[in-house]
């Protein structure tokens, strides 16, 4: 799967949150999602898990569009991404002490 972030902004009021962010990755590579408070790191991953919408700007799962297409993302993020929560937490998958399976997680 390849995930393509293009040009996103994400306006609140007149606060901007995110200002042309555009970044791409594809199955199998890990990356660090790191920044000061207030950056808009979970502006963007809501962005991805389609819990928001952007300002401006579109994500791609596989060229299918998050704005255009929620209901075909959602199944695609899965419950990892689907689990972030206002305030920045992540829920986990199974509830609190378990486990991520599968390959890779061993």
């Amino acid at each position: 799967m390849k995930i393509r972030v293009d040009n996103l902004r994400q306006e609140f009021g007149e606060t901007i949150a995110l200002d042309d962010v555009s970044f791409s990755f594809e199955s199998g590579q890990v990356h660090g999602f790191i920044g000061p408070n207030g950056s808009g790191k979970t502006t963007t991953l809501r962005i991805l898990a389609t819990l928001q919408e952007p300002t401006a700007g579109d994500v791609f799962f596989d060229n299918i569009s998050c704005v255009e297409y929620p209901d075909h993302i959602q199944p695609m993020v899965g419950p990892p991404l689907a689990g972030v929560q206002a305030g920045g937490t992540v829920a986990r998958a199974g509830g609190p002490g378990s486990r991520p399976n599968g390959p890779g997680y061993n």
